[in-house]
């Protein structure tokens, strides 16, 4: 089971879950579902990023959840 960080246009849980990557990087993974059109404009995933970045959270748990760990759950076909 993986938790989703979500932002988007409406449901928001960053600030109440952020924190979990200091002790769950494997499990956790960055979410921007139902984002409008031209809030996409502003970023989407690397705007998560740059906010636990902001908050001192060790940039390869921050990457880990934005990039890692989405591609081996949902099993992408990614070249190395």
């Amino acid at each position: 089971m993986k938790i989703l960080i979500r932002e988007g246009s409406a449901a928001k849980n960053f600030e109440a879950l952020v924190e979990l990557l200091h002790e769950y990087p494997d499990q956790i993974m960055f979410c921007s579902d139902d984002k409008h059109p031209d809030s996409l404009e502003a970023g989407h995933i690397n705007q998560l990023c740059a906010r636990a970045v902001e908050k001192g959270i060790d940039v390869f748990k921050i990457l880990k959840a934005a990039c890692i760990n989405p591609v081996q759950h949902y099993k992408l076909d990614v070249d190395y």
